[in-house]
């Protein structure tokens, strides 16, 4: 996923078609037309998160481990 300029979450959650998507924050790069676009990568699991307080804990578990 990549979301243009601001300065967006570092956890990205969504609903898909078979339950909740989970994107973490990954790098920003800036580009030649001068807009920032920050791009995250997918956590992928087992199957898919059932429910949003879920997978925005699984994000941000990742993200606080990620920092130690």
């Amino acid at each position: 996923m990549i979301k243009k300029g601001g300065n967006p979450s570092p956890v990205q959650v969504n609903l898909g078609t078979k339950g909740y998507n989970v994107w973490v924050y990954k790098n920003s790069t800036m580009h030649p037309d001068g807009v920032i676009r920050h791009h995250y990568k997918t956590l992928t699991a087992k199957g898919k998160y059932y429910d949003r307080a879920t997978a925005t804990e699984v994000g941000w578990h990742y993200i606080n481990q990620q920092a130690q």
